[in-house]
């Protein structure tokens, strides 16, 4: 019998057998391969595609929460400044915040696609879960948001 508190749609309760073969699990990684194996050797952890056979990883290369700091810190040095037209707009890219921001967009955007698109469920994570993580979520949700 099905527990009646939860919405049957989105349990396996609904009253059909699914006969179709389960969908690759994504499994997004904020981080880069390279700091995912640097992390597991610290004793952390890293997924193996080899050991989750119907799943697949994909590694983001989304900055750590340092290189966003510094990134932020010269992103405000610089609108605090007094506008040089002449080279604003370098000065505007030298703080790499867009592309950040757009790493963080591009994570969000593989996400909804992968749940609405292919209507596969999604995994994300990085190392400890607390800065992007909850961000590429959180986008997500507003992209899957029909209102939005």
């Amino acid at each position: 019998a099905c527990d009646t508190d939860f919405d049957s749609s989105l349990t396996a309760c609904s009253g059909v057998e699914s006969t179709a073969a389960p969908q690759k699990l994504l499994i997004l990684d904020a981080r880069s391969y390279t700091a995912a194996v640097a992390n597991r050797a610290k004793g952390g952890g890293c997924e193996c595609e080899e050991y989750y056979p119907n799943c697949e990883v994909v590694f983001m290369g989304m900055a750590n929460i340092h290189a966003i700091r510094n990134s932020f810190q010269y992103l405000r040095a610089v609108c605090s400044q007094m506008p040089d037209p002449s080279n604003w707009l370098s000065a505007l890219e030298s703080t790499k915040w867009l592309q950040h921001l757009s790493v963080m967009l591009k994570a969000a955007v593989l996400v909804a696609n992968t749940v609405d698109r292919e209507g596969r469920p999604v995994l994300v994570h990085c190392s400890d879960g607390w800065d992007r993580t909850p961000q590429i979520v959180a986008l997500a949700k507003i992209l899957l948001d029909p209102y939005y």
